[in-house]
């Protein structure tokens, strides 16, 4: 526990630098980075930080761990009290030599230590867990009229208050953005649930109204994450797509995927160009003559710049995500209909996928559509495991083989092995073939084949 101070919002803490020692006051809640400067002046190191080659300072505890510039004082679990290492970024700090194998297992302990940070992740993920669990359970009990429904709207809206409070009140905008993401199932659930009868088109409609509400509240009411609203939105435009193709052509569930999914996997392509747009990143001006170079701002406003970069590669990763999802869920649906053409179409897709990754650079669109890609591979498994007879485990088999030993091969050349420009020419001509060969297999998901072959008939 984190003993309180007297000075409110503030620690005191003794910084041990080089040359000198002093008792100081930091704030809790600005990032250490704020106030460094600040730091160095009142032990007298500013001087040597303005030296070329220097490499800047860094705070370190006694522990030799060092602490996050990026975050508070709080965020770094500093005491009250605490005793902070003022050293040279450049400066290699030797590991101490013990002469009890008490201490050291002690010290790689205190390393290794369960923190705040992963507390709270696990405790998100285990209370939403719950949470979806719970909706589950009501989604699929006997209806008393309209009490579910009832009490599926309740619940999102108070999350949508709770993340308002958590995030404006406490500060906390993080814990907010996921309290209130998770009023998106239950708004979209709970909406479904106004309609009588089974789970079809209708309520597909009218959950995906629900969800686009809900995608359109959360960064007003939390102040940010504008991310997960994107993810959200295009669930619901792609779900509202899915519902408009089932009610207007009356069609079964593997046609209407085998519309939808690749359509949402076209979009992807879009996203990095929508995502500037959407995070408003001034664009560069040119000068086509000498006046117009005299007119042309002398610098950036790096600051703003920088924040509208982050906000669009975060609405990137979360568009990339919603739309992902719907194909990720579609090649599931069409693994399950009848037909080698739907299952061929959901081959296709699912390596569509993967080589799409080829189109990022950043860690986390790269890592959302591998999660993907591996979400829509154990769907096909679990549905082609679900299924009687020989032939379906014979295929499961080897194509989870051919899997597992691209896996394998992938990893083990990672970082020793560069392909060359014919190799990744061939990936491109491999991409192409499955592009083109997308809207055949969906005309053959639809019968148009068979009905023009019967058409003498």
């Amino acid at each position: 526990m984190v003993a309180p101070s007297p000075l409110s919002g503030f620690s005191r803490i003794t910084l041990s630098a080089p040359r000198t020692r002093a008792d100081v006051a930091v704030p809790n809640s600005v990032p250490v980075a704020a106030f460094l400067p600040v730091l160095l002046r009142q032990v007298g190191q500013d001087d040597d930080a303005a030296v070329p080659g220097h490499g800047g300072w860094r705070l370190c505890r006694l522990d030799g761990r060092t602490l996050d510039l990026a975050r508070s004082m709080d965020g770094n679990e500093i005491r009250d009290g605490d005793v902070l290492v003022l050293q040279p970024v450049h400066e290699v700090v030797d590991d101490p030599l013990f002469d009890d194998v008490v201490e050291l297992v002690g010290r790689d302990s205190v390393r290794e230590r369960w923190t705040a940070r992963e507390r709270r992740a696990t405790a998100a993920v285990i209370g939403g867990l719950a949470m979806l669990a719970a909706l589950a359970a009501l989604a699929r009990m006997p209806r008393h009229e309209y009490l579910e429904a009832a009490i599926c709207v309740a619940v999102a809206a108070v999350l949508l208050l709770g993340g308002l409070a958590v995030s404006r009140a406490a500060g906390d905008l993080g814990g907010g953005a996921f309290v209130a993401a998770l009023a998106g199932p239950f708004a979209a659930v709970g909406a479904a649930l106004f309609v009588h009868g089974p789970w079809d088109r209708q309520r597909l409609l009218i959950a995906c109204a629900a969800l686009l509400l809900v995608a359109a509240l959360l960064p007003a009411l939390v102040g940010g994450y504008e991310s997960i609203a994107g993810g959200f939105a295009m669930l619901a435009l792609f779900g509202g797509i899915a519902g408009l193709v089932l009610v207007l052509a009356d069609v079964t569930p593997a046609r209407c995927a085998a519309v939808v999914a690749p359509l949402a996997l076209a979009a992807t392509t879009m996203l990095p160009a929508l995502s500037l747009r959407l995070a408003r990143l001034p664009r560069p001006e040119l000068a086509f003559n000498a006046a117009d170079l005299a007119e042309l701002p002398g610098e950036v406003d790096q600051a703003r710049t920088a924040g509208r970069v982050a906000n669009a590669r975060a609405l990137l990763a979360g568009l990339t995500a919603g739309a992902l999802c719907v194909t990720a869920v579609g090649v599931v649906v069409l693994a399950a209909s009848p037909g080698w053409w739907a299952r061929a179409l959901a081959g296709v897709l699912v390596a569509l996928v993967l080589l799409r990754a080829r189109l990022f650079a950043a860690r986390r669109p790269v890592l959302i559509t591998v999660a993907a890609a591996a979400v829509a591979l154990a769907g096909l498994a679990l549905v082609a495991l679900s299924r009687s007879g020989e032939r379906p485990l014979i295929l499961t088999a080897v194509v989870a083989a051919a899997v597992a030993l691209a896996a394998l091969g992938n990893g083990l050349t990672a970082g020793r092995w560069v392909a060359t420009p014919r190799q990744r020419r061939l990936l491109d001509l491999a991409e192409t073939v499955m592009l083109v060969a997308v809207a055949p297999l969906v005309l053959g998901v639809w019968h148009v084949y068979a009905t023009i072959y019967h058409l003498g008939d």
